[in-house]
């Protein structure tokens, strides 16, 4: 049955039948279906949407407020580990990697982050709000949803966008045609809370190009809410199939509400047919055009059922379209390159961002990040872009982890990393003389295994070998350096996160160019055999 409020013409938080049938001048008798049809619930191509009472007063900021509970919110409890992980260990196991990439990413700018701003988040606000009736948008404060608005921002950082605006932008600029139709049918067939349509600027052509994390300087979200036609314009016109739209769009003018300009009207695409394309420019509160998709910026669209309603993954977990993403990532003053055993990148090579590998991906809007297949043996190499440390991150979807802590850095400086599928071979190579900490970890079956490695370390003459087995059943280090104390500290942890055993600590000495070997006879009791070390 259609859904009284989808005209966009109820925006209270009750209505009265009787009321509304005198409003539109219901004939007698009164029924429901009179009523659907004065009200236009089969859409028109704007909205109701008023400026003082739907919008939010306060604009864009750059400032987030992630923490354990907006993690939660974002990607759900049965997602998220236990909140002891975090403050007990301190180490980055499993989801708690990505929380780092989480954290640095929505604090913003304004705190040393990454995210410029939270448009995403503000404009999903407003239409929710519209679409559920309320009508005291206007008095929202930052305070009273700065929380919510992080954790709803965190969903960017999804299986679900990472691959949904990666394949939008792969379209190109034949995008804004279609986004721009589809946001048209949906007003047209009557928009819903779930179906109202959210407007990315995203950049086009995919992640392949070196300027893409500087066409992300546009990337923005707005809240579509009126078409405006020239004059002589017939109309919009839905296909016979009802599933698109078939009117002219040149010179069409689609309003929306901006997070920049949250008090503005003004702020509008205007559309033109450019020899069969169309283009658009956008025009933010002025009569200058702040930029068009002659910059290489294309139209996304997603709905907010799809964005704000719906549950999220992390990107190395779930299934979508069976395929199954390891998660790379560095915090850090460096670039990850990435190669496979053809020879193919991806990463940041150069200045120039490639995703050669089959099944790889960068992900959108966080520089330093990517999506890698997760049954092909790849080297990594990290190329220092600055001086400082770095951390490196990777994350399994069968709950597997391995992350280098620690490490110093320098412009210029290449260490390299080799791993296969499975993370139970690693060799790593530093391009100098470096000391680091590693953590692994596995999830097997209600248990979370896990091992933090100290006191390790290897130079450019000098690398680090590391082996084990799936479930970490024994740890194998081959120190092909100088002499090293080497911690190894196991823990295991339930599903919910609790620890099972207090943590054990064994020290050993390892001179130079020696193996070490210590066996986990029963994870339950963390009962480990004697570490041997022998010469290599």
């Amino acid at each position: 049955m259609p859904n009284l409020r989808s005209s966009g013409k109820i925006v209270g938080a009750s209505v009265s039948v009787r009321k509304l049938a005198k409003q539109y001048k219901v004939p007698q008798p009164i029924s429901l279906r009179k009523l659907i049809e004065a009200l236009g619930v089969r859409g028109s191509p704007e909205i109701q949407f008023q400026f003082g009472t739907h919008n939010l007063s306060f604009g864009n900021f750059s400032d987030g407020v992630p923490d354990w509970g907006t993690f939660k919110e974002t990607f759900g409890g049965s997602e998220v580990y236990h909140e002891a992980f975090d403050p007990i260990f301190g180490h980055p196991i499993l989801t708690l990697a990505f929380f780092e990439l989480y954290k640095y990413y929505l604090k913003g700018t304004a705190n040393g982050g990454l995210a410029t701003g939270f448009c995403t988040s503000l404009a999903s606000l407003v239409a929710d709000s519209f679409w559920t009736g309320r009508a005291d948008t206007y008095s929202i404060t930052k305070a009273s949803v700065h929380k919510q608005l992080t954790a709803v921002h965190g969903k960017l950082l999804s299986r679900e966008s990472l691959l949904y605006f990666h394949d939008q932008g792969v379209e190109g600029l034949a995008r804004v045609e279609r986004s721009c139709r589809e946001i048209e049918t949906i007003f047209l067939r009557g928009c819903t809370r779930k179906s109202a349509p959210l407007l990315f600027f995203i950049p086009a052509g995919g992640i392949l190009s070196g300027d893409y994390f500087d066409k992300l300087g546009k990337s923005h979200c707005v809240m579509p809410y009126r078409f405006a036609y020239p004059p002589g314009h017939p109309g919009p016109r839905l296909a016979p199939d009802g599933r698109t739209t078939v009117g002219d769009l040149d010179n069409v003018e689609l309003y929306v509400w901006d997070c920049n300009h949250p008090e503005s009207p003004n702020c509008k695409l205007v559309f033109k047919n450019n020899g069969g394309r169309l283009d658009y420019q956008y025009f933010a509160a002025s009569s200058t055009a702040l930029f068009s998709s002659q910059d290489g910026i294309t139209l996304g669209m997603m709905t907010n059922g799809n964005y704000m309603l719906a549950d999220h993954d992390m990107p190395f977990s779930g299934t979508l379209g069976f395929t199954n993403f390891i998660l790379d990532f560095l915090l850090s003053p460096a670039d990850l390159q990435i190669t496979d055993a053809k020879g193919l990148k991806t990463g940041n090579f150069d200045g120039k961002i490639y995703a050669e590998i089959p099944g790889s991906l960068p992900c959108y809007l966080v520089p330093k990040a990517y999506l890698l297949p997760s049954d092909a043996a790849l080297e990594r190499r990290i190329a220092g872009t600055g001086r400082g440390r770095y951390t490196y991150n990777s994350i399994t979807p069968d709950g597997g982890s391995v992350v280098l802590q620690g490490l110093t850095t320098a412009a210029g400086q290449v260490d390299v990393l080799s791993m296969n599928p499975d993370q139970t071979e690693l060799r790593f190579t530093p391009a100098v003389a470096k000391k680091f900490n590693m953590t692994v970890a596995r999830r097997v079956g209600d248990q979370v295994r896990a091992m933090v490695i100290s006191g390790i370390g290897g130079d450019r003459n000098a690398e680090f070998r590391f082996n084990t087995s799936t479930e970490l059943g024994f740890a194998n280090l081959v120190n092909t350096g100088g002499n090293r104390k080497v911690g190894i500290q196991t823990m295991v942890l339930d599903k919910q996160g609790k620890l099972t055993q207090k943590p054990r600590v064994t020290s050993v000495n390892m001179s130079a160019n020696s193996e070490l070997t210590m066996e986990m006879l029963d994870w339950n009791l963390l009962d480990n055999s004697v570490p041997v070390v022998r010469k290599h």
